[in-house]
């Protein structure tokens, strides 16, 4: 039992921020959430072998798209009748980003 959480907190965030820069990494040109998947999967070095592993791992990574997307860290269009998502040329802060960029205080938003 934790009386403080706070750092259990920060680490938490901590991790998940991490996460969220993977995921953004593997973002090259304009990618449909499956091409992520399959890049993170990659990158991540993560065995998937059975449905339920794919799945569990494509909920997963819409979580880390749609917050990063949020954020105004990449954007999303329609390209030949499929959802694509690229990087933003530019963050909120309006400053151009770049791979080791992505630290804990941009994409905190």
């Amino acid at each position: 039992m934790y009386d403080d959480i706070t750092k259990l907190i920060e680490d938490n965030i901590y991790f998940y921020r991490g996460r969220a820069r993977g995921v953004y990494s593997v973002i090259k040109g304009s990618m449909t959430m499956e091409d992520i998947l399959k890049a993170s999967i990659e990158k991540f070095k993560i065995s998937v072998k059975t449905k339920f592993k794919y799945n569990f791992m494509e909920r997963m990574l819409k979580s880390y798209v749609e917050y990063l997307n949020e954020i105004g860290i990449i954007k999303l269009n329609i390209e030949d009748g499929f959802l694509k998502y690229t990087r933003a040329s530019e963050s909120l802060s309006g400053k151009v980003i770049t791979n080791g960029e992505l630290d804990e205080d941009k994409i905190a938003g």
